[in-house]
């Protein structure tokens, strides 16, 4: 499976790149050829080049996501809050994580929680962290952005020393 990086200078097929190294100045990360020819330029700032740069490997057909997001933009976040979708994984990133992370067809939203399903249909969150359903999945990630909320509520309102 080929590798594609979007670079400032359009997608790269890391096939073709043997090296990657930062520039001597500046934030930029520098593709080169087997020649020792720049072939793209990427701004790394705000990016995890050993995450961009992980080897991909393709997941099986049919391997889906349960993606689950709990918007907390309005106040205490309620069940009518808790939004799930399913999305393919189209690959596995080998990072240097301790586990390979899904790769999705379509980007994650900060916050939202990505559960892979069991052959005995639980969920399990890459930390381990297993529902048995995603009822239950639901439940405990409302009722864990709701503590976060409360806590962030509290320490509002403690006095500052």
């Amino acid at each position: 499976m080929s590798h594609f990086v979007e670079t400032d200078d359009g997608w790269v097929n890391l096939d073709h790149v043997l090296k990657v190294e930062r520039a001597k100045v500046g934030e930029r990360l520098l593709f080169l050829d087997r020649a020792g020819e720049i072939v793209a330029k990427l701004d790394s700032r705000g990016i995890d080049a050993n995450e961009l740069l992980a080897p991909v490997m393709p997941a099986a057909p049919g391997t889906a996501a349960v993606c689950i997001w709990v918007a907390t933009d309005e106040g205490r976040p309620e069940e009518k809050d808790v939004i799930v979708t399913e999305r393919a994984v189209i690959g596995w990133r080998f990072g240097y994580h301790e586990y390979p992370t899904p790769v999705l067809c379509e980007p994650w939203t900060p916050g939202e929680h990505v559960l892979l399903r069991q052959p005995d249909d639980s969920l399990v969150i890459a930390d381990d962290c297993t529902f048995a359903s995603v009822e239950d999945a639901k439940a405990g990630l409302l009722a864990h952005a709701q503590r976060r909320w409360d806590e962030q509520r509290v320490d509002a309102k403690a006095p500052r020393k």
